[in-house]
Order: C-alpha cells, then structure tokens, then sequence
C-alpha cells in the first residue's frame, strides 16, 4: 500500500500539465454558492467551476445545473427566480450572438422546447436586457403574443408606434396569381353549406402591371365566400361588417350581407358614393295639395267661458260676460288710457302660427289687436282702429321670430268697453287628412284611413340631413303612403327587369312598430323590416321589377291595422342591390312641379313696397330651402303709366309696365330672397296697385 496520498496538489507538483481544483489537499466538492474552480498545475484558474450538483462557465455560484456568464437577476416571469433545475446564459457582449444553434445537416431540426401547456407557462419569452420589455412569447396554451407578455388571442400583436404598421406583410415575388396572404376555414366540406359554397376565405393578391398592364400601380384587392345556412328554415345569416372609431363609438360604416332573399342582402355603405335620387320631393317640402292643418291651440282660456283666467289687465279690469261669440266672452273696462288685456305663449322660431280673434265693440270707440314679440306690440300684425259692431272674425299666419309671442287686445278711447271671443293660436302646417289620395306633390295617400302632415324641424320628429320630415297615423293595414310611377308603359318600362332598392329612415311611437318599406309590381310585393320604437332606424328594401311590368309602387305600409304614428325622413330610391344610411341625397336644384298651383296673393291690394314671406303668404305650402319660382299672375294699375316688379337683392325678377293702364298678365321664374331660412320676395310699385294675383307653379330647391 502507498504510503503517500495522492492529490490534485501532489499530482500537478509532478506534472504541470494536470488541472486541479482550487483549496487545500484533500479538498472536496463544495456547495454551489462556493463552487470549487478548476485550475492548471501552476494554480491559473479557468472559466470552469463545480459544485457537488452544477455546472459554471464563468461563474463561481452556479445556479442551475449548467449557468454560462453571472447571472444575478434572470427571472422567468418577473418576481420568480428561474429554477436550479434549467441553464442560465448570460452575455455582457454587445452585437453578439448570447447563443447559436445550428444544424449543419439540410433536413435536420434546429431546437425543440417543451413545457408546461397552462396558459401562464412559457415555452419561449424573449426579453431586453434588463427585463424591461416583452418581446416576443409563447405560452404553454399555444398563444403567440408580440410586444406582450400576455397575448389573449392564437397571435397577438401589441404596438404602441405612431408612425410603423403592427404587422407588416410583403411579397417580392412577380406571380400575380400568388395570394400574399390567406385566412381559411379548413374544418371540412361538411360544413361547407347546403350548396358546397366555401364556410370562410379571404385572399389578398397582389399586382404588379407596371410594364404595360391594366393596373400600372401595385394594386390590393381582396376575395371573400361567407355563407352560414339554418339547417332548421335553410336561412343564411352571412355577414361581414367593417367598422370605424370615432369618439370611442364604433359605426358600422360598410355592410355586406348575404340575406335570405333578395330583399335582405346587398352592401349597406354610410357616407358611401352617393346615387342618383329617383323619388321626386323626398324633403316633403313642396305641398301644393295640402290644406293647413291646426296642431296645438297655444291659448289659454281663449273662450272666457266662465272666467278670464290666463289673461293679465293693463289699465283696465277684466269680466267674463254673456253674450259672446259662444257664449261668455271678455269684457275689457278700461280704467285709464288704453286698456287692455294680454297673454304670452311660447313659440318655436321658424315655425309657422295661425292666430284668430273675435271683436265687437262696445262702448269704447275702437278696439285694436296686436299680434308681436312683446305686450301690445304689432310687429307680427296690428289692425289699426276696430268698431265692428257685431262680432267679426279677424286672422292671420306668421313666422315666429322669438320663442315668445303675445296676443294684445284693447279698449281705445271712449267711455269703457269692449268686447272679445273666441281668441286662438294655433302652429299650422300643411296636412292631407281628406277621404282622397291628396299627398306632397309627387306622392299619393289611401283614402280617409290614414292622415299625413308636414312635420317642421324638430330635436326628435325630424331625422338630421333634412329639414322636414312626414309625419303619418293610420290604421290602415294595406299601403298608406306611396309614390306611384307614371301608369304609362314607357315610363313603367324604365323599371324592367331591373333591380332597384327603397330606403328612408323611419321613427314609430308604436311599442311593436308595424310600418316598414315596401315595393310592388303585378308580380308581388317585397317588405322591408320594421323599426325599433322610439329611435330613427334605417329601413331598406331591394326588389327586382317583374319584365313589362304593368303596376309599380314604392310603399310606406303597415304590416298590422294597430292605430300608429310614425316619421318618415329621407326617403330614397336607386337602381341597384344597396343604399346604406347616410348616402341620401337629393338632386341638386330640384325641380318639383305643382300639382296645383300655389297662391301667393288672391285679389290683393298693394300700396306700398314691401317684403313678403312667401312662407307664410302660402301656409307653409312653399317651404324654406326654396331657391326660386316658376310663377304666373297679373294685376291692374291704378292708371296708365304705373309699373309693378319683383326684385331679389336689389335686382329685378321681373317688372311690367302699364301704357294704358290695362290688366297685365305674366310668367316668370323668380329668384327668390333668403331671410333667415325663409324665402321672400320684394314687390315695389308706383303707385297702389289693385286685384294682384300672383300662383307658383313650380318650386326650385337648394
């Protein structure tokens, strides 16, 4: 048996070229923290340590089975160390490698990782530097996330650059057939639809046709079969929807919907290209046949029936009495100069007012009415000295101007009293309510079942891109409200065989709304759905025209004979599958040709320049948004010699001059004046002209 021990010491002393590990003789293994250092025989270290249990390269302390640099800090998810069990690599180089892998056989793999499949274990995570930022990951449940440690998709792609695409896909290669970039459903053909259709795809080409091609520029388009069937009913509930953000609000601003029928599919595009209008005044401005229809009685106790409640005294006391109009009526007893009584109501500016007032007088010598923006002023109407001496009726119509107006009666000089009845104040617009087919120029109505007014601007009732609306109540279950094409054959033929879509946005009070769109041919008829209550909801219907159709109507009907009130506002028609909300327009400078003619004055005496609305001058039946009127009328001069004209901003619309003093007649299109949103007209004379006539025939639109 030796009698010496042999160690790395007594070994390297003899030959120098041995390693041995660093400490005294008969020195083992340490733990890891103080891993022993692998030294040459002259006591050089080297990069390599060992423990009882690891590995280190360039690392006294190990800390998993083989650590390669000092690592201190690497975590795996930020709070946890990484396990003694894994490797560590650690480089402090900068533009270098920290690891390769390279297999240098063509068709061998390079690495495979396994781990846990939980989705908070990472298969690959790849960091910065100092952990600051997740660069790319893979989880154990199969998510791939870039820029995020926590991808919450199959491929997630997190990007906070202004300026750089999240993801950026190019193709170099010069094969126009080749797709740059495929989605699919590959699940099967069982699932591919009744017919076989594809379940989902979309390919995105490219082109590159600079040499001479059709598209000289690089040009993306996209392919795209979508078709979902109901086995249950064979329905298909296809659908793609693009949408935009706009003030943390999503829209659906393109629509492509396969649809059931026909009825039901087509591209539904907002703010899209606009087409050509085929429906004639859709603003439902122009209402030639209307009659002018009372909406609210604005007046409060304007029969004085027992009492004169509403009414305040000015310089005077008042009575409610007998012997009125009907029944008790208002007695002023004037106690000073001027007495009188007035009331206030509120008006909307813009809106059109009818006011009536019943005088007889009494003691006092005249009586007077204003009609104004204040107590007892005139600047809507004044009537000047009153003395009826039985109870005479007295109106008027007016624009408001302010949202106050004021009904002023008097007792004038005198011993006492007067007498007034049947006060009222009334918001008019144009309305069809008859037992006829009377509708706004260019659409007809069913008979007495359904009631059709024109409904002046308003926050909830008029729909924003168009200043009226129709307002409608029925209980009509058939057809309510339709433009009917011309019946003669070559105006029906215009709708052959083509296909053509009706649009409008309608708001019902209904709790189940049962109006909806409809167009018909001697071959059927095609519905549209109905709204949602309370709220403007876009409604639109497609039909192809039978060939030679002898009957075509684009209806606003009822799917029920429930009592309704609904809106209708900007109603639209088109050749083609689709409208969209938001794409109505209407034809520039239109034209609406007056089924009657409009009076502007009947009979009237004119004796002094002045502007007139012809608004009001035509109850409403010619709107705001007028541009000009085809117009025809005549009068007569007070002698030879006087003239008569129309001018609009200074400039003449039309002037007659009367040598011999004779009745004039006359047409003209007349330009009119904007005051506010109301047109105008200016008439100047020379002198008091008599038995003015004045009639629109046709009214052009902005």
């Amino acid at each position: 048996m030796a009698t010496g021990t042999l160690t790395s010491t007594t070994i390297a002393a003899r030959y120098k070229s041995l390693l041995k590990l660093t400490g005294t003789a008969n020195d083992v293994l340490a733990a890891d923290d103080s891993a022993k250092i692998v030294e040459d025989g002259d006591g050089n270290d080297s990069v390599l340590s060992l423990s009882t249990t690891r590995v280190g390269i360039g690392n006294t302390a190990p800390t998993a089975l083989l650590t390669v640099g000092a690592i201190t800090t690497l975590l795996t998810d930020g709070t946890t160390a990484v396990t003694p069990e894994g490797m560590n690599v650690h480089i402090t180089e900068a533009s270098k490698y920290a690891m390769g892998i390279k297999n240098a056989d063509v068709s061998g793999d390079g690495l495979i990782i396994q781990a846990g499949d939980a989705s908070d274990d990472y298969a690959l995570r790849v960091e910065n530097y100092d952990s600051g930022n997740d660069l790319f990951v893979i989880t154990g449940g199969g998510f791939v996330g870039s820029g995020t440690a926590s991808p919450s998709v199959q491929f997630h792609v997190t990007s906070s650059s202004a300026d750089k695409p999240q993801v950026l896909i190019e193709h170099t290669g010069n094969d126009n057939s080749s797709g740059i970039l495929n989605f699919e459903n590959t699940r099967g053909t069982t699932n591919n639809g009744a017919d076989g259709d594809e379940l989902g795809k979309i390919n995105f080409k490219g082109r590159n046709d600079r040499n001479g091609g059709a598209d000289p520029e690089a040009i993306v388009y996209s392919y795209m079969q979508s078709k979902i069937v109901d086995a249950s009913d064979g329905s298909e509930d296809g659908k793609i929807e693009f949408y935009t953000m706009k003030a943390g609000t999503s829209t659906a601003t393109l629509t492509i919907n396969s649809g059931k029928t026909e009825a039901t599919s087509g591209i539904y595009e907002k703010d899209g290209v606009l087409k050509e209008n085929l429906l004639p005044n859709s603003g439902f401005g122009v209402w030639s046949n209307g009659s002018t229809e009372n909406v609210t009685d604005l007046v409060t106790n304007g029969a004085f029936s027992s009492d004169t409640s509403g009414w305040t005294a000015v310089n005077a006391t008042l009575s409610s009495v007998t012997g009125g109009q009907s029944g008790n009526c208002l007695q002023i007893s004037r106690t000073a100069s001027q007495g009188r009584a007035y009331q206030s109501m509120t008006t909307v500016v813009g809106k059109l007012y009818k006011w009536t007032v019943y005088i007889k007088k009494g003691d006092a010598a005249v009586g007077e009415i204003n009609i104004g923006t204040s107590d007892n002023n005139n600047s809507y109407y004044g009537s000047g000295n009153l003395t009826d001496g039985s109870f005479t009726a007295y109106s008027g119509v007016f624009e408001a101007t302010t949202t106050s107006t004021f009904i002023t009666v008097t007792a004038e000089a005198g011993t006492a009293t007067m007498f007034y009845d049947t006060i009222s104040l009334y918001e008019i617009t144009p309305g069809c309510i008859g037992n006829d087919t009377l509708a706004p120029d260019g659409w007809q109505k069913r008979g007495d079942d359904v009631n059709i007014w024109r409904q002046h601007n308003h926050s909830t009732y008029t729909k924003g891109g168009s200043f009226y609306s129709l307002k409608v109540t029925s209980t009509q279950s058939a057809w309510n409200v339709a433009y009917v094409p011309a019946v003669n054959t070559d105006q029906l033929q215009k709708y052959s065989g083509r296909q053509v879509t009706f649009g409008a946005w309608v708001h019902s009070t209904l709790g189940t709304p049962e109006v909806r769109l409809s167009i018909y041919d001697n071959a059927g008829e095609t519905n549209s759905s109905s709204p949602a209550q309370d709220t403007w909801t876009w409604l639109e219907v497609t039909k192809t025209i039978t060939a030679n159709p002898t009957a075509v109507q684009f209806e606003i009907d009822k799917s029920g004979s429930t009592s309704e009130t609904y809106y209708v506002s900007q109603p639209m028609l088109v050749f083609g599958s689709s409208i969209g909300e938001g794409n109505y327009t209407r034809p520039v400078n239109e034209i609406v040709n007056c089924e009657k003619s409009i009076g502007v004055f009947d009979n009237a005496t004119i004796s002094s320049d002045a502007d007139y609305n012809l608004e009001t001058q035509s109850n409403g039946k010619i709107p705001k948004g007028t541009r000009a009127l085809y117009m025809r009328g005549n009068q007569v001069p007070a002698a030879q010699g006087n003239y008569f004209g129309i001018t609009c901003e200074g400039e003449w619309q039309y002037l007659t001059y009367h040598p011999t003093g004779n009745t004039t007649d006359w047409q003209s299109r007349v330009i009119v004046e904007q005051s506010g949103a109301a047109p105008q007209i200016n008439v100047q004379r020379n002198a008091t002209i008599g038995s003015v006539y004045m009639n629109a025939t046709a009214v052009e639109l902005f």
